[in-house]
This record gives C-alpha cells, structure tokens and sequence, in this order.
C-alpha cells in the first residue's frame, strides 16, 4: 500500500498489519457484495481480538483486490497480496482536507487516478473544532459591532445533500471545498454573494417596471445584459460593480454540526461522452462516488454599515436559498435550504453583553467598598479540633498536569495526575510531545463522579 501525500508524513497514515486469511470463493463474494459484514468476517476480526461495531460496513475498492470495513472511527483496509487477504488497521487523520486531498490510498502505486480509493473513511470534525471556529468568527463580528457596523445573521439547514467544490481540483476528478486549516466544509462568502447575485439578475427580468425602463436589459431568450442591472440603485449598492464597492459584506457561511453522506454519480453512456461510441445499453457503467454534506446547520452573516441595505437583502436571500440553491446539482434536489432562523437579535445581545462585561468589572472595582466594623467580642469557646480540608472539585477549563504514555497516528493517551489517574486519548495533529513528557492538559468534560472524561492540550 501507498498513500498519496508527501513522502515526509506519509507515516503519519502508515497502516499497521493485523492479521491475514485465506483468499477463496466464499471470502471473495462475502467482500465484494458489500454492506453488513458477514457473520464469518466478524468472527475472524473477533479471534484476532477486533471488535466490529452494529455499524461497520464493507466498502469495494476494486473487486477481488482491495475493500475496506469501517464502522465510522475504526478502518480496516483489505488488500489481496501473494494470493492471500491482509487486513490492516487504518489510523483517521482529524482533519477530513488532509484526508481528502493528501492522505489516499495506492495500491498498487503506478496508476494514480485509476487506483485510488475513494477516502470513505473520511469522519465529520469533532464539535471542538467547529466551536472554536465559530468563537473566533464571533470575535471578528465584535470588532465589527464596536465599530458601528450593523449584522444580518440567519441560520439556515440543507434540506437534502449539499455539494460545494464539486468540480474542484481533484485526482479523483469529485472534490469537495473544505477550509484550507479547520478541514470543515464551508459555503465561502463569495458563493453566498454569487448565488443571491444571480438570483437578483433572475428577479429583475420579471420586474415590469425595471424592463420598461430598460428595454435592453434582455437580449434574447437566455441572456441578458448584466450592465444594464447597474442601474438599479438597489442591486448596485448591495453587490457593486468594477468602479463602486458593494455595501453589504458576505462572510463565510459555518456548519453548526458536519454530517457526511457518500452519494454516486452512474454515467450509463461513457464511450458516448467521450465520443467513441452511440448512446447504446450495453455499455459499462463506471459509479462515481463523491463526498456530500446532509441535513446539516449553517450560519450565514452579512454586514453593512447601514441597516436599509441589509433589510433589502433580507427579503430576497431566504428565496434564493430555497428556490435556487447553492452548489452544485441543484438540478438534482442538492443544495436547498429550509428552516430559515433568524438570529441577529440574539446574537447582537450577546455581542453587547460581552462588550459591557469589562466595563463591569472595572466599575466594581472602582465602587468604594463599606467600611468595616470591629466585631465585639465573643465569650471564649473551647476550639474544636480542625476539620481535614476539602480538596477542591475538578470542573471544566482546569488545567492539570498529565505524562503521555503513548501515541498512536495522532491518536494521544495521557494519564491525568489527579487522584483517580485517569488514562484519556485525544486527537491532535499538530501536537508533538514525546511519550513521558509532563504537560498540561485543559479539562473539557467532567462526570457525575468528578472522573475527568474529555481533555485538549492546555
């Protein structure tokens, strides 16, 4: 096996061999028939002392030489070598852009387009992630606030599937646009504003008042003259043009929660397309997999200095997103939104909130404090014996001491110092202590017990 990323952390994704068995006819339709895997499979994973979740699946990378059984967080590639069946135990990279366009698979290494599998082990992003990134979003919007800039912000969920990047740059020719750091799918501020730019466009070929004034605003039966729609006062202060910048800012629109689905493409007549041959039945069909994101919660945000132009925005952008689209495959049913939420109001208050907090504190310490009385005098008590002290309660945001004990992949256990030696595994990338070193982990979860549960580096 071979991986399709630098040759300096191609170990970071190195598979480790498990076990092999027989390749035969049995084992071979068992693989090649995909989904639930059978009660042999199960039984040979449990002798080697792997447990398969309910969920795992058998996924065919090439029939009779390569599969993968994955439940979601454990991936077991399956490769026929020297005539026999190798299983080897996959570790998941966090980040799914790394993942998509750095760490797949090659087997065998000559042939790259034909022979890479499609990265089904792909996981959402931890919520970890998504908060943070979402916390730093509305640090921006702060700044912006304190500055006087009003905010349009509105939640909104992918009715069905959703595919931004679809025609990307890929080796596998299905891409998918993922941020460049975080590794979540996003809907860029720039497809926000072209989306409800052209929808405006399709609005104003159905305004008899604007058509009459501008007669040559339509050229023919698909095609219009976009310079025409400059005259618009409306739709030239929102969007601008090349001499005039738009009022209204677009920023990138954040998923509240990553569901990943695999979808397929079946083109039924590839020697037509690639004109070799007449549309005909009897030609092969080639499944194309690429990667979509279902029923998930985006939040989008706009900003202008002046409240009219985001009023005016309001109105049409809930009907671009639900009658347009986003993306690609709109055609298709992809791409639509529901359950439009507007959360300007709460979020401005919070925003305001966290923008009086400092001037609080500073006004409680500058408060005079009353003065203080001299207690009288009590009859003298026999002293009890002193109580033993309570130790404090560990709660969420301490940070603790902790050794790290082992690293697999990116996959860290560290034994907390606290009185129950908690041993925890967390996924980090970027992280590099060696095995032994003293850190300091921040406490994000705790149970009923006071057991630490969840940590991230401190």
């Amino acid at each position: 096996m071979n991986n399709y990323c630098p040759s300096d952390t191609r170990g970071l994704v190195e598979s480790e061999f498990k076990f092999s068995f027989p390749f035969n006819d049995n084992n071979r339709r068992d693989l090649n028939r995909e989904g639930a895997p059978s009660r042999y499979l199960r039984d040979l994973f449990e002798k080697n002392e792997i447990t398969l979740s309910n969920n795992a699946r058998v996924w065919v990378g090439s029939r009779d030489r390569r599969w993968l059984v994955t439940d979601g967080q454990q991936n077991y590639p399956i490769r026929k070598e020297n005539n026999k069946l190798n299983v080897y135990k996959r570790p998941t990279i966090g980040n799914c852009a790394l993942e998509l366009h750095r760490f797949l698979e090659i087997d065998p290494p000559g042939n790259i387009i034909k022979d890479i599998d499609f990265p089904r082990y792909i996981q959402s992003p931890e919520s970890d992630v998504i908060t943070c990134l979402r916390a730093r979003q509305k640090a921006q919007l702060q700044q912006f606030v304190d500055q006087g800039i009003k905010l349009y912000c509105v939640d909104a969920t992918v009715d069905w599937r959703l595919i931004v990047g679809l025609g990307g740059e890929h080796v596998q020719e299905t891409n998918m646009t993922l941020h460049h750091i975080y590794g979540i799918p996003y809907i860029p501020g720039s497809a926000v504003k072209g989306v409800l730019r052209h929808w405006w466009l399709q609005v104003l070929q159905q305004d008899e008042n604007f058509l009459q004034q501008n007669p040559n605003f339509i050229k023919g039966d698909d095609e219009i003259d976009e310079s025409v729609a400059l005259k618009d006062s409306v739709f030239l202060s929102i969007f601008g043009s090349q001499e005039q910048r738009g009022e209204v800012q677009f920023l990138d629109a954040y998923p509240e929660e990553v569901q990943f689905e695999t979808d397929i493409m079946n083109p039924h007549f590839g020697d037509y397309y690639s004109g070799k041959e007449p549309p005909t039945d009897n030609q092969r069909l080639v499944p194309i997999n690429f990667l979509t994101v279902e029923k998930t919660t985006f939040r989008f945000v706009f900003l202008a200095k002046e409240q009219e132009h985001l009023n005016k925005l309001k109105d049409q952008f809930q009907k671009a997103l639900n009658i347009k689209g986003v993306g690609a495959k709109t055609a298709v049913g992809y791409g639509y939104f529901r359950d439009f939420k507007d959360q300007t109001g709460d979020t401005t208050e919070e925003l305001k909130r966290q923008q009086e907090e400092p001037k609080r504190a500073v006004e409680e310490q500058r408060r005079p404090q009353a003065p203080q009385q001299t207690p009288e005098p009590r009859p003298t008590q026999t002293p009890e014996p002193p109580k033993e002290a309570e130790k404090p309660k560990i709660v969420v945001g301490n940070k603790i001491n902790a050794i790290i004990l082992k690293r697999e992949g990116f996959n860290i256990t560290v034994q907390m110092q606290t009185d129950n030696n908690e041993e925890l595994v967390f996924v980090n990338a970027a992280y590099y202590q060696p095995v032994g070193a003293k850190v300091k982990m921040k406490v994000l979860a705790v149970n009923e017990k006071g057991h630490v549960t969840k940590v991230t580096p401190g």
